[in-house]
Formats: structure tokens, C-alpha cells, sequence
């Protein structure tokens, strides 16, 4: 991990970033959020990128729950549906992206805090 100097990213920036990261397989997943929602913490491991066409939202997902460490109360929740785990970040939902460093960055939505991190998990 290449040290450096925490910096501010715009939606748009942190957006450019994680679509050129080189993921080494089209169907392996290596983003990991740790988030914080309602005071508990959720933990999902693996995730691939969720990119679309619309230019404001961006997010990341797994179908099925797989690599997630602690599900939600619910099937239905703001990170579930009933088969999938979908995290989006809108736009106008975004408070402050910072990046840490190449594979780290700090998220806060007005939903939900949360730490990404880039790499495979074991």
C-alpha cells in the first residue's frame, strides 16, 4: 500500500477511480465496505462495482449474499433485497469522500458511514 497524504475526492473523481481499477477476473469481486448504519456495523467482503448510466449513482454489489459477514435484520433493508446485496451512492446523498490511500478510502452518505477498501479477501 503506497503511502500518502489523505485527500477529498468529488463523487466524480471517487467514480473515476474505482472504474479504473483493475479487477483481475470479470467476475471476482474486491471491494470490501465496512459500514456503519443505525449505530451497528455490517461488513461485506468481495463486492463487485455496480456501474450504470446513471452518471449519479454509483455503488456495489453481490448477488446473493455471498462474503457477507453480517446480514440485517431483514431481507428487504437499505443494503438487501431478497437476493442480492446492492449499496448504492447517490450523488446528492454524498457528505464527504476521503481517500486514504490506493486502496482505501473513507465514505459518509447521509444514510450511512463506511470504509472501502480495494483487495481480495481470504
Amino acid at each position: 500500500m503506497e503511502n500518502m497524504e489523505s485527500t477529498s475526492k468529488t463523487f466524480d473523481q471517487f467514480k473515476e477511480f474505482i472504474g479504473a481499477v483493475d479487477v483481475p477476473a470479470q467476475r471476482t469481486g474486491i471491494f470490501n465496505l465496512d459500514i456503519r448504519y443505525r449505530g451497528k456495523n455490517y461488513i461485506f467482503n468481495d463486492l463487485k462495482e455496480n456501474a450504470g448510466h446513471n452518471e449519479d449513482l454509483h455503488g456495489f454489489g453481490l448477488n446473493h449474499h455471498f462474503g457477507c459477514i453480517q446480514e440485517l435484520p431483514t431481507r428487504k433493508s437499505i443494503f438487501h433485497d431478497s437476493e442480492d446485496v446492492s449499496i448504492d451512492i447517490w450523488r446528492h446523498e454524498v457528505v464527504r469522500i476521503t481517500q486514504e490511500s490506493d486502496t482505501r478510502f473513507l465514505i459518509e452518505t447521509k444514510k450511512w458511514t463506511g470504509t472501502l477498501t480495494i483487495g481480495k479477501t481470504d
